[in-house]
């Protein structure tokens, strides 16, 4: 995209998003181009502060070990701490049981699923949820391995709101952190 705006003669400042470091990291960009700081700009520090709040909470934790599967239409992959939802989970003191790639996803295996055997399982879904859900229930939870799962033994498989772990959650970040501690550490509870 770099390359075809700059043969367009069309400036454009081109930068990587893919988690919420990325994220953060832009918003203090954006503050600075802005002629401020993250410390200065109510609403960015709003939103760093609440994370702040929450990771603090699980901070030196060591938490229940996660898979987080993304599920769209033409099939099943597994995210890498790359990729938003798991860099969440792993700020958060869970431990990916997918290992580091040099991508987002990782190609999904049930075998690899079952060799792993995650105390937590949660699902990202990129278009229809229902139908999504659905398929994911058919094609995966419905096979007599996936019950010797330690995930599904203790009800621990979660299938996450698109708008809060699809798309990078914006102002939203507190809220999205906050869910995904309780779902790790459903004993405990979490100020705000």
């Amino acid at each position: 995209l770099r390359a075809l705006l700059a043969s367009m003669q069309i400036p454009a400042l081109t930068v990587k998003y893919d988690n919420y470091h990325d994220f953060e990291a832009l918003l203090d960009l954006f503050c600075r181009l802005n002629g401020t700081t993250l410390e200065q700009c109510e609403t960015a520090r709003v939103v760093t502060e609440g994370v702040n709040r929450i990771l603090t909470q699980t901070r030196g934790e060591s938490g229940p070990r996660f898979c987080t599967v993304f599920a769209q239409a033409a099939g099943f992959r597994v995210e890498t701490n790359q990729a938003n939802t798991s860099c969440m989970l792993s700020m958060l003191g869970g431990r990916n049981t997918v290992l580091q790639a040099d991508g987002l996803r990782n190609n999904f295996s049930i075998e690899q699923l079952l060799l792993d055997n995650p105390d937590v399982i949660f699902i990202v879904m990129m278009g229809n949820e229902k139908a999504l859900e659905k398929k994911f229930r058919n094609e995966i939870m419905s096979l007599p391995a996936w019950k010797k799962l330690h995930a599904h033994k203790n009800e621990r498989v979660h299938f996450l709101p698109s708008e809060l772990y699809l798309y990078l959650a914006g102002p939203r970040f507190p809220e999205a952190f906050l869910h995904l501690a309780q779902l790790l550490y459903p004993t405990r509870e979490f100020c705000k």
